[in-house]
């Protein structure tokens, strides 16, 4: 996705919020600005994970297994190098 205006805003709202907070508050954060440039309804987190550890733990807690895919789509003309063949 190239960097544009919308992300530029998500990047400075995050960055005004968090003050170097890398946990669960950073993470609500986060998630929070990245949905209200979406045009929210993606990620259903409570304003207050922003601020209350509580909060944030309660909104984050784990309810089962996490699987974490990643799914990473690239140019391979770009790509040079060791890892390039693969």
């Amino acid at each position: 996705m190239p960097w544009d205006q919308r992300l530029a805003r998500v990047a400075h709202t995050v960055a005004e919020r968090v003050n170097g907070d890398a946990s669960r508050l950073g993470t609500a954060v986060t998630l929070r600005a990245l949905d209200a440039s979406a045009g929210g309804g993606f990620y259903v987190i409570p304003e207050a994970a922003e601020t209350d550890v509580a909060a944030a733990d309660a909104t984050f807690a784990a309810t089962g297994p996490v699987i974490d895919v990643q799914t990473h789509l690239i140019d391979p003309a770009r790509w040079h190098g060791d890892g390039a063949a693969a």
